[in-house]
């Protein structure tokens, strides 16, 4: 992209300020900054949420970029939504003010290029929120296959 990202970090911030936090249900706004457009993408992302709303504007070709509010949520479908903001050719930014977390990380990955503050993206280990009924070896399993299933991604994108 010809513009500079440093340079709009200022402006950027106060184009979300007005957002506030991320909402439970993952949602896609088309926002504007300095006569150009970029989605914002709010919410827990959920393994049953529609990318679709998210197609939609993407394909109109109006966006530059895609920043995030969200706390994490399915890494599985965080990963489709990186994919497609790859596929349109969208770059990734994130500022400090709003929050990437968790399985967010993977969908900033996406970006076909990334920018980001320093401590705007948060990342742990995996974790599941119920394991009472499930045997340890289960458990060791599930995240040795998803551990796997973000290398494959983190590939895919380009991330060394």
């Amino acid at each position: 992209m010809a513009w500079a990202w440093k340079g709009w970090f200022a402006a950027f911030g106060a184009a979300v300020a007005t957002a506030g936090h991320a909402q439970a249900a993952m949602t896609f706004d088309e926002r504007e900054l300095d006569g150009g457009t970029f989605i914002y993408i709010s919410g827990q992302i959920e393994f049953t949420d529609s990318l679709a709303p998210f197609e939609l504007l993407a394909s109109q070709g109006r966006a530059r970029f895609v920043t995030f509010d969200s706390p994490g949520g399915s890494p599985y479908k965080a990963m489709d939504l990186g994919r497609l903001i790859r596929r349109y050719g969208l770059a990734t930014v994130q500022i400090r003010s709003t929050e990437c977390a968790s399985a967010c990380a993977l969908a900033f990955l996406g970006g076909s290029t990334r920018a980001a503050m320093a401590g705007s993206i948060g990342v742990h280990r995996s974790s599941f929120s119920d394991t009472s009924s499930m045997p340890v070896d289960d458990a060791v399993s599930s995240v040795q296959l998803l551990t796997a299933d973000i290398i494959a991604y983190m590939n895919e994108m380009g991330v060394d």
